[in-house]
């Protein structure tokens, strides 16, 4: 049990705290890249995306 009487399965990190992952997508130049990636939801909720050239 963690503060505040919240009750985990274990000593591991929380599901909704270790969820992450990658797509992997194809472009022909970085503006297709950086215009692809604008439209991740994951933008949404604050979260990052990552352009590798």
């Amino acid at each position: 049990m963690k503060p505040n009487n919240v009750i985990a399965d274990g000593p591991y990190a929380e599901v909704k705290e270790i969820v992450g992952g990658y797509i992997l997508v194809k472009a022909t130049n970085i503006n297709e890249a950086m215009k692809l990636a604008e439209g991740c939801p994951i933008l949404n909720i604050g979260g990052h995306v990552e352009l590798e050239v």
